[in-house]
């Protein structure tokens, strides 16, 4: 089963198959046999994969690692965290790194350069999961030395964003055994909020059946006047409206404080300075900034097309069809030739991004009909310069066929006028939003180039 990722994608708005890709196992080399089964498929974006965190990290009396080093020379290292087990079933959080900054020389306040990492990159976009930042000292002849580190997490990058403030953390020595800090602090305020409303619910259930049976026994003992069982009725329900509003204070108030502690408890962490050894210093945050990259699928899902439009060297660089080592030589039993599988492997993909399937065609340095006598650095292989578009992949290999045939390959090697007419072609796509705002449809434009030789214009394409 051959499918392609934009298929998948767009499958989700089929209502007929809720949003699955249907297709039929077949036999590869027999495929007039009834399919063996169908292979569905399903795709999901996660959203926080699209993230985008930027800063400037800058840090406050950072201490030397030598009695005789005045100051350190600092920089840091960015590592990813992976929760695993060890031998005995323990949890253990090892690091992989995924950044080195330059050094600062001399400075026990260094302000490194501005950087910008995906969510992917820092924590696989977790916001609960530990971003391990690693201080050194570096020196010019012996090992560098560890001064400390600090632990974040994308979670407290995004609150420190949200208010427009920097985030400062304690550079701190390790010690003991490293385990995770924001999954451990997170689980366990998830385990209180729940406990906490669990037990709002069960002493509200328990008040409210104490009223009841309060109630059936005054009723029973209830056996004279009427006017008396009115009054006790009336006693028994203004107790029950007084005792029901009570129990309802009681239990709004318990959940809305539970609900207040476990809203505070995810950024308790944040709101907290976490040691877990020695300070050795702080680590600020500044210019923080936390955005969303829109990916190649939003692009599409917005309306995007992509417009191929290919150019064949048509020279004598490339010897006739007729010579087994050509570019242009197609074999027999209707082998492809080098150029035509080039065309196949990148037309065969780029089809499914584009809506209508046709796709201008250009050669140059052939010498073209009706005289065969003027070389052209760019002629439509439809014929039809006006009219250059042909139907599907297979409309671009029939149409370089037919040119093979017609024209006369020479000389010299020169694109500058096919970049350039595709250039004009791109050119009113280039400032477009949505057809509503200016009526203009959104297209990218690929121009594929199949050459072979030295390009003898060089100067006009650079």
């Amino acid at each position: 089963v051959q499918v392609y990722l934009v298929e998948i994608m767009l499958a989700r708005s089929k209502e007929q198959t809720a949003g699955w890709l249907i297709k039929e196992l077949l036999h590869p080399t027999r495929s007039h046999e009834p399919p063996f089964g169908k292979l569905c498929l399903y795709a999901e974006e996660d959203p926080m994969a699209k993230t985008t965190v930027s800063f400037i990290l800058a840090g406050r009396s950072v201490k030397s690692t030598n009695l005789w080093k005045f100051r350190p020379d600092p920089y840091f290292v960015i590592n990813r965290s992976f929760l695993v087990e060890d031998e005995d079933g323990e949890e253990d959080l090892e690091l992989k790194p995924v950044f080195r900054s330059e050094v600062v020389r001399k400075s026990s306040n260094p302000r490194w350069k501005s950087q910008q990492f995906p969510g992917m990159t820092l924590c696989g976009s977790k916001t609960d999961q530990d971003i391990v930042i690693e201080i050194y000292d570096w020196f010019r002849v012996s090992s560098n030395q560890y001064i400390g580190e600090c632990v974040v997490s994308l979670a407290e990058l995004q609150k420190s964003f949200r208010e427009s403030r920097p985030l400062v953390r304690p550079i701190c020595i390790r010690e003991g055994k490293r385990t995770s800090i924001f999954a451990k602090k997170n689980a366990s305020s998830r385990t209180k909020s729940k406990a906490s409303v669990k037990s709002s619910v069960s002493q509200s259930g328990a008040t409210k059946r104490s009223l009841m049976g309060s109630k059936e026994s005054l009723a029973s003992r209830t056996s004279g006047g009427s006017m008396a069982s009115r009054g006790t009725a009336r006693s028994l329900t203004s107790a029950g409206t007084a005792a029901t509003m009570a129990t309802r204070g009681s239990t709004a108030t318990r959940g809305s404080s539970a609900s207040r502690g476990s809203a505070s408890s995810n950024f308790t962490v944040s709101d907290q300075k976490i040691t877990f050894g020695k300070q050795v210093g702080e680590l600020v945050f500044e210019e923080l900034g936390v955005l969303r990259a829109f990916t190649f699928l939003d692009y599409i899902r917005g309306g995007l097309e992509l417009k191929l439009a290919v150019a064949i060297d048509m020279t004598r660089s490339n010897v006739g069809p007729d010579v087994p080592d050509s570019k242009h030589h197609f074999a027999s039993g209707g082998a492809d030739s080098a150029y035509s599988t080039a065309i196949r492997a990148v037309g065969d993909v780029m089809r499914s991004y584009d809506a209508d399937d046709m796709y201008p065609v250009y050669g140059f340095g052939a010498r073209i009909p009706p005289t065969q006598t003027v070389t052209s650095d760019c002629f439509a292989l439809s014929g039809d310069f006006w009219d250059p578009e042909v139907k599907g992949v297979e409309g671009i290999i029939t149409a370089y066929k037919r040119a093979l045939h017609v024209s006369r390959l020479h000389g010299p090697t020169r694109i500058h006028e096919v970049i350039k007419l595709c250039a004009d072609m791109a050119r009113p796509y280039a400032e477009a939003q949505t057809p509503p705002l200016n009526g203009v449809d959104m297209k990218y434009f690929a121009f594929l180039i199949l050459t072979d030789g030295a390009i003898h214009d060089q100067d006009k394409v650079v």
